[in-house]
């Protein structure tokens, strides 16, 4: 993204409106119709250039302000107070929610931002004065520029509404927000061409793994919360998720598009966690979140979100990924501007095969676009097994190669 943002968007700024992305310096395809995303993008760059510990603790404040503003729209009743404070908590703990998109700067730049919004178009529509609406409204339209997701969040007014038993006095203030989701969703399914990576392909692999996923993982906020205060409480329990059966069809829109995909990206959790987490407070019964110890709260969220996360890091070896990734990084930095090819060959032994170049580092396209943020001409990166160097690709002023074998990049 750094690549479209930096390097193409200063060139043709009418790029920011463009369904269409630049997969290498000079390869172009459908996309997604994401205008603020690419801006805040380029926004980020100017401000924090590739100091990524800057990137995350911008990222980090916007969780917490999302999680702060989530919070307050429980202040509005005093018995309601406590059910702010098992939502902040469950937010922090839930680690397995945003972790994903707070390290992976590409989707957490999407999902980050769009959360923060929606939560403040949220706290907004629960204020009655004109202004408060008018703004409630701008900042979900601000939202979809960031992803088309955003485009659900009436129907989490709705549910919040039913759930609060002030639908009737509030429903008017709906209007413009139906307007506005209607209105997008004509233009974008109708007039924006669809990314032909996200088709969806019916089988029961693609639709049988996401939906696994996602169910352990939307459970999460639920199970703890059983744990911490089931006993006795089976009636409060059933009156609790009865009404927490208003925002199952946001939820589950929010779920669908990610359906039938032969790949599956953790950052995909964010978005509906954090509004499932929400809504499941939201519907507590009063004499039931009383109850909740908190410091039981937050070890249980805390074991049950670490688990997996931890689990899968070990497997992928994910703390090593920097090293291979910064090794990449200063060798295409200090490769000499006149370099037009770069090959580099995949040694990986049998028991790292899964963490190829692509997926530790990145493809051809994401070096390409690299070395474009560096340097001023192109160049043409391939990715071959081990031990397939071609003779005219030795190294020359204008052919360079490596080797790659997890975690090690050897430069020649």
């Amino acid at each position: 993204m750094l690549g479209n943002s930096v390097t193409i968007l200063p060139q043709d700024w009418s790029f920011l409106w463009s369904h269409e992305l630049y997969f290498s310096p000079t390869e172009k395809g459908i996309w997604f119709f994401r205008p603020l995303f690419k801006g805040m993008v380029w926004l980020g760059y100017q401000a924090f250039g590739y100091h990524h510990s800057l990137w995350m603790f911008f990222q980090w404040f916007l969780i917490l302000a999302s999680i702060f503003i989530g919070t307050r729209t429980f202040y509005s009743h005093p018995q309601s107070l406590k059910k702010g404070y098992v939502f902040s908590l469950l937010s922090v703990s839930c680690i397995a929610f945003y972790l994903p998109s707070l390290v992976w700067m590409g989707e957490g730049m999407m999902n980050i931002p769009q959360v923060f919004l929606l939560s403040l178009a949220v706290f907004l529509f629960f204020h009655s004065n004109l202004w408060a609406q008018i703004m409630s409204l701008f900042c979900f339209l601000l939202a979809l520029g960031f992803k088309e997701s955003s485009a659900f969040l009436p129907l989490f007014l709705i549910g919040k509404l039913l759930a609060e038993n002030t639908f009737n006095r509030r429903w008017k203030w709906l209007i413009p927000h139906f307007v506005l989701m209607g209105a997008y969703l004509i233009f974008r399914l109708g007039l924006v061409p669809m990314n032909p990576g996200y088709m969806p392909q019916i089988s029961f692999s693609h639709l049988l793994k996401p939906i696994f996923f996602f169910g352990a993982a939307l459970c999460l906020p639920l199970v703890v919360l059983l744990i911490d205060s089931y006993s006795g409480n089976g009636t409060l329990w059933y009156l609790s998720l009865r009404r927490f059966c208003y925002f199952t069809p946001f939820i589950s829109l929010l779920v669908a598009p990610h359906l039938g995909h032969g790949f599956f990206s953790p950052g995909w959790f964010f978005l509906p966690g954090f509004f499932t987490l929400w809504s499941l407070v939201i519907s507590l019964e009063i004499p039931l979140v009383e109850q909740i110890s908190q410091k039981r709260l937050v070890v249980l969220a805390l074991f049950f979100s670490l688990l997996p996360v931890l689990w899968k890091a070990h497997e992928l070896r994910w703390w090593e990924w920097r090293q291979s990734q910064l090794a990449v990084y200063d060798w295409v930095e200090k490769s000499p501007n006149s370099v037009t090819d770069i090959l580099i060959e995949q040694c990986n032994s049998s028991q790292n095969s899964s963490l190829t170049f692509e997926r530790v580092v990145g493809g051809p396209e994401h070096i390409e676009h690299l070395w474009k943020l560096k340097h001023p001409g192109l160049v043409t990166v391939h990715l071959v097994p081990c031990d397939q160097t071609s003779p005219d690709k030795e190294k020359t002023p204008k052919h360079i190669s490596a080797r790659w074998s997890f975690p090690d990049f050897i430069t020649n």
